[in-house]
């Protein structure tokens, strides 16, 4: 592998001007062997550091005590010997131990004491220190770019040895200073003295870092980040171990067993062979995962590279994304968040703890993706105390630790509102909860039958029914704590965004009634409700540019006028926009195809994944929400905003109120009915206070007088008064009940593969006329990528209606360039590419698959046998929305009959035509497909088309007899039948699920006035994992593992797996007209039926079908795991 074929990046140290290569080549294996016997000499030696500077590692690290002054030396020898200009290089050195005066190497631990015939040459003093950087010059034979103390003496008063420091850099001896090897209050202690005498500053920080020791992300990392100082680990491939398969060795192993981390053994050997796994499955060394997670930190690692291989392996880790799934998994094992040290007062995660502290007897749990869910618990926390005088507690769920819920006192009681996002996944923050409540033994700090006894609860969950996994985390959230003992206090509420209500209705109908259960069990009585603010805001005389008041910054990083990694949800990178055009031909419509520039940064992704994007709200809603509010001529006055000591802040403070209502606010979102009522009180006028309270209690005239106007809030303000501000509304009210400005997520349009340092999306700019209305519905993020699209191209905005933005950004660091992150996404292409997959992405929908396809054609060029892949694609007219249409035939030249494209024009003749009616015409080619493994993927309006292309496949599946084997799931080759169970194990519900839903859409032909979404709900919770799956997997893998002794070797191949629901009077090959639940309790039978290949001992292959049933009753939908009829059958035929 040649260097040559990636480029090096470079990166600041910190917040100082110096910039570093990303790899930084480790000079303590440059020297004597007599110091230890893996060191190279000079003449070995220098090949390498050639080899290294031409692949662009301008950094060189290494220390007086490396061979005693011999490193340094080679390094001064290879400047002038490969002729390397000095200023093109970074030289850093250190100083603390004692060297040898005779040329002995003698060993590192006999030169750590200051005492006998080493006084004074070991430690930090002045006297040692300049002794030391005089010698390190001479030996280099040049001057040093960054000194660093190799470690803390701490006999030598802080101030001598920071006031030293400074002298040698103003010598011209010395550039800059770095430290090593301390904890973060020592090391803050250093750079507080100096600062505070005006000396110069550590720019970097030297620390062991690596997937095996990550100690330093609690205190050291985050300190650093904050105040600007380079990282520069030290060992981040520890001492090799996270470069080689666990137990492998080197020569080097026998000197370093002090680098080795020590206890949790096990822990390390998981992670160790999880890297060893990322590897082979990227096809790169273990070396280059290890590196790229600590690049992933924001890092600049320092390797020891002793072979023109292991600088070109690491040159790669520059190469090599790292996706948060990956990261995530390579350091679960490897929890840093439950310290038991750092529990006290208010930080305590143990959350029984916190409430006792506090006196809390009402958690609000949430988990948010969008701010909803968020909002509403804010709002039942703020009910609680205001009407029934609780003491109430709002709980980010992943802030917390579970364990202890077996404690939860029994006078209290907890709130869940979750929403359900994609595929039924968790939010983000609520991931590790899920995790540990939905695992078969989660690890509660008890052992009883049922450890949540004294916890009592209510749920209400966010979801959309026009998706298929319609507010499943609630649900299962709930059974599973019902499953563990706990008690439901009300029915579980779930408001449906794609319902005929709203999601606000939804939550207000279910909060009354749960109320009153709630009032009833912790015996409550209803008082008098007055407002009170939770938050403080205090108004500053402070100027609104001075450096510490956040004009918009997302967090202190960004203020700092930095970005540093890793990027995420809570730090965005401002992405620069590299490219930005419009892919529709008619006027009146947008669709931008945006490019953000990622090379810079840390991020990674996957094709598949989504970005999220933070928009900022339009001059115009700016302006109005301030004057409705009173705040105009104020917009300017710095406020610092208290939460009280139950909450905390949405948003950075001190800030402006122009800069809260610009960028932290979600000001043009539809206005809540219960906020509409709360303002009634601070009216300007009784006028106006009549009308909102109108408003606030009468739903139907709320619909018809706001939310079917689609009026935001200060819209609605501004109708109700034109002439006189709600200047009375205090702002923390405002804060209490308008969410934080979210991010949108779009769907990457571009394939990780073909573009790492790249991301596209593409997106339809919302803008539409209210029904009966002159106003137009303008949406807050694409309008705004439409602005800066225009302003990149020096255009003029042609919309009368167009938005202006305030495009520069807080201070003018956005300049063409938006806040971004990337949010990891389960819509992945086959990790085999052999499969055919067939794609349905009519409008913005294909974004995903143009990102499909071009990875495909490029794997294509590369060589790699790629299967069968159609799309169907559909808009308005070929001449005015096809998007992409000429990269479609690029990508057909690279593919070949490999590639199809079946497109739908609705609007190009009088019969309308629609990608579902495409299914319909091509059936013969997608049953072919899938009968070949094919996966399926539909991506778009939920609520329409992707019903109307279901509905077709149910036709599709009559039409072909499909139907003959409902809940048919297919799965990849394997030939460890173990591993594939325990991923069949996550995949059954949902398969078994698709395959009623396909069963339910024939029946409900010939009923159609059943209650369709009851009955996917029994059915859903009928083969929950608590109550039937785990139990049922491992009975099948029982019976499979029964009849492997007939074979010598135990070897299987799965072909393919079957999931049958059957009426225990039909046979494999009946088709199926009864009528599932109209029976209501006859037994039904989940079949599970595999069909494989093994070899016997007398060497030849046999086919081998077995299948495995249990009778399921639908009126107590429960299984008989334990039914004697319930034989394994194998049935064994000659291949």
């Amino acid at each position: 592998m040649s260097s040559t074929k990636f480029t090096m990046e470079y990166s600041r140290v910190g917040r100082a001007g110096l910039k570093v290569s990303k790899i930084i080549l480790g000079g303590m294996s440059f020297g004597s062997s007599e110091w230890q016997d893996w060191v190279l000499d000079e003449k070995s030696s220098l090949p390498i550091i050639e080899h290294a500077y031409k692949a662009g590692i301008n950094t060189w690290d290494t220390a007086d005590i490396y061979s005693h002054g011999e490193s340094e030396r080679i390094l001064g020898q290879a400047i002038k010997k490969l002729n390397i200009p000095r200023e093109n290089i970074v030289i850093m050195t250190k100083a603390y131990f004692a060297l040898s005066q005779d040329g002995h190497q003698i060993p590192l631990t006999e030169c750590m004491v200051n005492d006998g015939h080493l006084t004074n040459r070991v430690g930090l003093s002045r006297k040692k220190l300049f002794d030391a950087v005089d010698a390190c010059v001479e030996r280099l034979g040049t001057y040093i770019d960054i000194f660093q103390i190799h470690r803390l003496d701490r006999d030598v008063p802080k101030e001598e040895l920071m006031r030293t420091l400074n002298d040698l850099v103003n010598s011209g001896k010395v550039r800059y200073i770095g430290a090593s090897s301390m904890s973060a209050w020592e090391f803050q202690q250093l750079q507080a003295i100096a600062d505070k005498n005006g000396w110069h500053k550590f720019i970097s920080m030297q620390n062991y870092l690596n997937l095996l020791y990550r100690e330093e992300e609690r205190e050291m990392l985050p300190y650093c980040e904050d105040t600007g100082v380079g990282i520069l680990p030290w060992s981040p491939l520890a001492g090799g171990m996270l470069a080689r398969p666990w137990g492998s060795t080197t020569k080097r192993d026998e000197t370093d067993q002090h680098k080795l981390p020590h206890g949790m053994v096990e822990v390390q050997k998981i992670i160790v062979e999880r890297v060893e796994e990322l590897a082979r499955k990227k096809g790169v060394p273990m070396s280059a995962i290890s590196t790229a997670w600590v690049l992933r930190k924001g890092a600049c690692p320092i390797l020891g590279l002793t072979s023109k291989e292991r600088i070109d392996d690491a040159v790669l880790a520059l190469q090599v994304n790292l996706t948060d799934e990956e990261t995530r998994k390579t350091e679960e094992e490897d929890d840093l968040k439950r310290v038991d040290g750092f529990k006290s007062g208010g930080n305590s995660r143990d959350i029984v703890e916190h409430m006792k502290s506090t006196g809390t007897n009402l958690v609000v749990f949430f988990g948010s993706q969008t701010g909803t869910a968020q909002d509403y618990a804010g709002k039942l926390a703020k009910e609680g105390h205001s009407r029934f005088g609780l003491k109430t507690l709002v709980a980010d769920i992943e802030d917390y630790d579970y364990e202890n819920l077996v404690d939860f006192p029994s006078d209290s009681a907890a709130i869940f509102v979750l929403a359900t996002y994609g595929e039924g996944e968790p939010t983000d923050n609520a991931v590790d909860f899920w995790q540990f409540i939905t695992d078969q033994n989660p690890p509660f700090a008890s052992d009883k039958e049922t450890p949540l006894s004294s916890l009592k609860y209510a749920m209400f969950g966010l979801g959309n029914s026009t998706y298929e996994h319609f507010n499943a985390v609630v649900r299962k959230v709930d059974s599973c704590l019902e499953a563990h003992g706990a008690s439901r206090l009300c029915e579980t509420g779930e408001g449906d965004d794609g319902g005929n209500k709203t999601t606000e209705e939804d939550f207000l109908t279910w909060k009354e009634t749960m109320w009153k259960r709630l009032a009833s069990e912790m015996h409550l009585e209803e008082c008098e409700q007055v407002y009170e603010p939770s938050f403080d805001v205090q108004e500053k005389e402070t100027q609104s540019d001075a450096p510490l008041v956040y004009l918009g910054e997302p967090n202190s990083t960004h203020l700092s006028g930095e970005q540093r990694g890793p990027f995420g949800a809570h730090n965005p990178y401002l992405a620069p926009i590299v490219e930005s055009f419009e892919l529709f031909t008619v006027p009146g419509r947008n669709c931008l195809h945006i490019e953000f520039d990622i090379g810079d940064s840390t991020l990674a992704y996957q094709t598949g994944d989504h970005l999220g994007v933070w928009p900022m709200n339009a001059d115009v809603e700016v302006e109005r929400f301030l004057r409705v509010f009173g705040l105009w001529d104020k917009r300017n006055t710095v406020v610092e905003i208290k939460a009280d000591s139950q909450g905390k802040v949405p948003f950075p403070t001190p800030t402006t109120y122009e800069a809260a209502v610009r960028y932290y606010l979600e000001i043009c979102v539809p206005v809540s009915r219960q906020f509409v009522g709360m303002l009634a009180q601070f009216s300007p006028s009784e006028d106006a206070r009549k009308q909102l309270a109108k408003l606030g209690s009468d739903k139907e005239y709320f619909h018809q007088g706001v939310a079917a106007k689609c009026l935001n809030l200060a819209q609605l303000l501004e109708a109700i008064s034109p002439t006189l501000p709600f200047s009375d509304v205090p702002f923390s009210a405002i804060i209490e009940n308008i969410r934080r400005l979210q991010p949108r997520y779009y769907s990457i349009s571009s394939s990780s593969l073909v573009q790492s340092h790249k991301i596209s999306i593409t997106a339809v700019v919302e803008s539409r006329q209210v029904a009966s209305e002159t106003k137009y519905l303008k949406g807050v993020a694409t309008n705004y990528l439409l602005a800066l699209k225009q302003k990149r191209s020096g255009e003029v905005n042609p919309d009368p209606y167009g938005r202006t933005y305030h495009l520069e950004g807080p201070r003018g660091k956005y300049t063409l360039k938006v806040p971004v992150y990337v949010r990891p996404s389960t819509f992945k292409l086959p990790s085999d590419a052999s499969l055919p997959v067939i794609m349905v992405g009519p409008g913005t929908g294909v974004a995903p698959f143009r990102a499909f396809v071009q990875e495909r054609a490029f794997l294509a060029k590369s060589g790699q046998e790629v299967g069968q892949t159609v799309l169907f694609f559909g808009c308005r007219r070929r001449s005015e929305d096809f998007l992409y249409e000429k990269e479609w035939q690029d990508y057909k030249d690279a593919l070949g009959e490999k590639f199809q494209l079946f497109t739908a024009f609705s609007r190009e003749t009088s019969q309308k035509v629609y990608v579902q009616h495409l299914l319909a015409e091509q059936s013969d080619l997608i049953y072919s497909l899938l009968q070949h493994k094919a996966y399926f993927y539909v991506c778009g309006d939920a609520a329409h088309m992707a019903k109307d292309v279901n509905e077709a496949l149910a036709h599709l599946e009559e039409y072909q007899g499909i139907d003959k084997t409902l809940g048919f799931l297919n799965m990849p080759k394997s030939t460890d039948h173990k591993a594939e169970f325990a991923k069949e194990e996550e995949e059954i519900l949902e398969q078994l699920y698709k395959g009623w839903l396909r069963y339910w859409n024939k029946e409900s032909m010939h009923d159609p006035g059943a209650n369709q979404s009851r009955r996917f709900y029994d059915f859903k919770e009928m083969l929950s994992y608590d109550m039937f799956g785990t139990t049922m997997r491992g009975k099948f893998k029982e019976h499979f593992e029964n009849v492997f002794p007939y074979y010598v070797d135990g070897q299987m191949e799965y072909k393919d797996l079957e999931i049958v629901v059957l009426s225990p009077t039909h046979a494999f090959t009946t088709c199926y007209q009864h009528t599932w639940g109209k029976a209501g309790g006859d037994p039904f039978n989940i079949t599970f039926r595999r069909t494989g290949i093994a070899r016997k001992q007398d060497g030849q292959w046999k086919w081998i079908h077995e299948h495995l049933s249990f009778p399921v009753n639908m009126a107590t939908r429960q299984a008989d795991y334990n039914c004697e009829s319930n034989a394994l059958e194998s049935f064994k035929f000659q291949e």
